[in-house]
């Protein structure tokens, strides 16, 4: 007769947490003009790529600025994953 074996691995393996590893980000409208200081919704927009937060309370853009902007053949508009900012308060 054979002695049974129980099915218990020998050493108990962790999963790490990768979340410190993957930073936070947040969505963002980004844009980029063909010709710099093209204006377009009330702003001359730049050649280089500028983020505008919708989240902030200084979002420039409503709904239909947003559509305008997208629709603008003079302007590379996205919504991009970017990291969040981390603010140091240490002093």
């Amino acid at each position: 007769m054979t002695k049974a074996t129980q099915n218990t691995p020998a050493k108990a393996t962790e999963k790490k947490s990768t979340a410190a590893l993957v930073p936070e980000t947040k969505e963002v409208l980004s844009i980029t003009s063909k010709k710099e200081g093209f204006r377009r919704c009330g702003i001359a927009h730049s050649e280089k790529e500028r983020h505008y937060d919708p989240t902030s309370p200084d979002f420039p853009f409503d709904d239909y600025d947003v559509a305008t902007l997208m629709a603008e053949p003079m302007l590379v508009v996205s919504i991009r994953a970017v990291p969040v900012e981390v603010n140091d308060t240490s002093d």
